[in-house]
């Protein structure tokens, strides 16, 4: 006689993978084995994990969306200020984001460059001022 199947608890398997868990994250707190999740998984939902993931994991998404703007439009003016700076660009000009390293690099490159050819410039100057004060040949 066959072991009766584990009772599985399909609307909390549901919700974990709307919150992005994989699958080896779900079946061993349900005392199940891999193979046996994936099948049983693919018995009750009709499809595979892998094929329904995509689409609970995107419902999950959407939910969190609903519920972010849903309390701001209720009055939750951190989330009101979170939406707008990330949904309107609505950052504060001092919370804008930093040039990069590397671009901030470039700009120093290039000003030490222009700085040393205005040096040199000068030194050629000074230079042919004064070959043409003491008269020598340029």
């Amino acid at each position: 006689m066959a072991r009766p199947l584990k009772e599985i608890n399909w609307d909390y398997v549901e919700r974990l993978v709307m919150a992005g868990c994989k699958a080896v994250e779900i079946y061993p707190e349900l005392g199940i084995n891999e193979n046996t999740f994936y099948y049983r998984f693919k018995d009750y939902f009709g499809e595979s994990f892998q094929d329904y993931h995509g689409k609970l994991h995107s419902i999950g998404h959407g939910k969190i969306r609903l519920t972010q703007f849903e309390k701001a439009l209720d009055g939750n003016s951190q989330m009101l200020m979170l939406l707008g700076e990330e949904w309107l660009g609505q950052r504060k000009q001092s919370e804008q984001t930093p040039p990069k390293d590397s671009q901030v690099d470039n700009e120093n490159i290039e000003m030490d460059e222009k700085h040393k050819l205005r040096q040199r410039i000068a030194e050629l100057e000074e230079e042919l001022d004064n070959k043409s004060e003491t008269g020598s040949e340029l």
